[in-house]
């Protein structure tokens, strides 16, 4: 009994050491070229870095995280920003396969807020004024609470919101139904990018009026303009494909292209306002103005996060779907 608890243990430990997106591929090979649990953890452990940055290439959205790094070494010191980046790779790498269930969700939205107060908790340890440090604790358990059930009722609108949305069902589609269901993707992301394209580009204009860090501000808003432009641009193709399969290939690259799209759209609508937040900061006293720009700096991070989280979900499902579906005869 003890030696099966070990075995499945060297197992257990075995598929958390590789990322959700290869793990039932690598862990296939390794349960049938192993002889025992121990060389199958033991083979994990060796196999574990080259998958782990296989699926870092894989999920790297590149510009998400030129912006992200941005954001990060205006706002921290450079030796913490760099040593955050390669969490972010991790993060991107441990992705799941399909949307989260609600339990883990809401179960993730209590351990960021609570890891966010527990973060705040260690500021009075460098704090100059001893009272104004025991004011941000105080503080801290206070909007612990309310903070939690704000980030659940995100991530609840989120998950709800994925559930109603209409999703196609079945195992086959005809040409004429496959060409049918291109166009009105096609249409939709047309609709979509010249109205973001219009937004941007009056966002562009009106990010410098802010006037809270004029260099910032202007950088973003030259990356406002230039997504404008590329989203007009950023037009998927009218004859993607003459037969099923490189039609249904052409759409599942574009329902990819659009969720790395939607990622950094989500990042770069949220930047000013982090920027201006960040920058509205005092450098020492008023704990509670302190306070309230970091609780909303978290919201912020926490909204991007799930939402594209949501998203990236609900488009890897898709794929899935696409992949396993065949043509039917006319």
């Amino acid at each position: 009994m003890e030696a099966a608890a070990l075995n499945r243990w060297r197992e257990r430990t075995a598929e958390f050491l590789i990322p959700p997106g290869a793990r039932e591929s690598v862990m296939g090979d390794l349960r049938e070229s192993c002889a025992s649990e121990k060389q199958l953890l033991r083979e994990a452990m060796r196999a574990a870095p080259y998958v782990i940055f296989s699926q870092m290439r894989r999920n790297l959205n590149l510009p998400v995280l030129m912006l992200q790094a941005g954001l990060l070494f205006w706002s921290m010191a450079p030796v913490l920003a760099a040593c955050c980046l390669p969490l972010l790779l991790l993060r991107e790498a441990w992705a799941p396969v399909a949307r989260p269930s609600h339990r883990q969700a809401l179960r993730g939205a209590v351990l960021v807020s609570f890891a966010g107060v527990l973060l705040f908790l260690l500021l009075p340890l460098c704090w100059p004024d001893v009272r104004e440090g025991r004011f941000i604790g105080v503080a801290c358990f206070m909007v612990g609470a309310p903070l939690s059930l704000c980030l659940c009722l995100v991530r609840t609108g989120l998950i709800l919101d994925g559930d109603r949305r209409d999703r196609w069902l079945g195992s086959r589609l005809s040409m004429a139904e496959m060409r049918l269901m291109w166009r009105e993707h096609r249409r939709a992301v047309l609709r979509r990018n010249r109205l973001e394209a219009m937004l941007l580009a009056l966002a562009a204009m009106a990010v410098p009026a802010l006037a809270v860090n004029g260099r910032v501000l202007n950088l973003l808003a030259a990356m406002f303009a230039v997504t404008a432009l590329w989203l007009v641009l950023d037009v998927p193709r009218r004859g993607a494909g003459q037969d099923f399969v490189s039609l249904r290939a052409a759409y599942s690259q574009s329902l990819i292209h659009q969720q790395q799209l939607r990622g950094f759209l989500w990042w770069l609508w949220l930047s000013p306002l982090l920027v201006m937040f960040q920058a509205t900061m005092p450098s020492e006293g008023e704990a509670s103005l302190i306070l309230e720009n970091n609780m909303i700096a978290v919201l912020l991070c926490f909204l991007a996060t799930a939402l594209n989280r949501e998203g990236g979900g609900r488009m890897r499902e898709e794929v899935v779907a696409l992949s396993r579906l065949r043509e039917k005869a006319a």
